[in-house]
């Protein structure tokens, strides 16, 4: 996740909150979902957040599903 940082953080809108976000990995290491955790968060932050939060990979493993949680500072 710290991989994302910088991209999520361009994600803010000049306000420099928080975004935690929810974001499951399938076996294969690919995101099989992503969320923006709270309701204060601007639409189109989260909209941009969570394409970024797509874009991450793991290498596969053995469980069906991995979820971890994860705070990101906005710009």
């Amino acid at each position: 996740m710290r991989a994302l940082v910088e991209r999520v953080r361009d994600c803010g809108d000049g306000s420099g909150a928080t975004v935690r976000m929810l974001v499951t990995f399938s076996h294969t290491g690919n995101v099989e979902g992503a969320r923006v955790r709270g309701r204060r968060t601007p639409a189109e932050v989260a909209a941009c957040a969570t394409g970024v939060a797509r874009s991450a990979t793991l290498p596969p493993f053995r469980q069906p599903a991995f979820s971890v949680g994860f705070p990101f500072r906005l710009r």
